[in-house]
């Protein structure tokens, strides 16, 4: 039996998830289930053309980042969450990316993947 706590001599990767959200109402570090599900990207996956859609969350504006699976960012910018955004990522390589959407104290994060 391996130990996963263990020490080895050789490397491992893991890959982890990490969802915060706020369950007391109120001001915190994430958005509430039905806000996460009104935030759309599509299409997922894509070639690298993406629509950011937070019409519905009811918030102005998002700072949007792009980051690859190594968590280096790629891409920032801030745009109005009144409006679908339309998203050029056809630069970067095939694969998967994580969206983070910041607005105040709101985090969402989203994966995307390029084709």
């Amino acid at each position: 039996n391996i130990d996963p706590c263990g020490t080895f001599e050789w490397g491992e990767t893991e890959d982890y998830t990490i969802n915060i959200v706020n369950s007391g109402g109120g001001s915190g570090v994430g958005i509430e289930d039905e806000a996460t599900e009104a935030l759309s990207i599509y299409p997922n996956p894509s070639t690298g053309e993406f629509f950011i859609d937070a019409t519905q969350m009811g918030l102005e504006s998002f700072e949007l980042q792009v980051f690859d699976v190594q968590g280096a960012l790629l891409h920032e910018e801030d745009f109005n969450a009144s409006d679908v955004k339309s998203l050029d990522l056809s630069r970067l390589a095939k694969g998967v990316y994580n969206i983070r959407l910041i607005s105040g104290d709101y985090v969402v994060v989203k994966r995307i993947v390029i084709q």
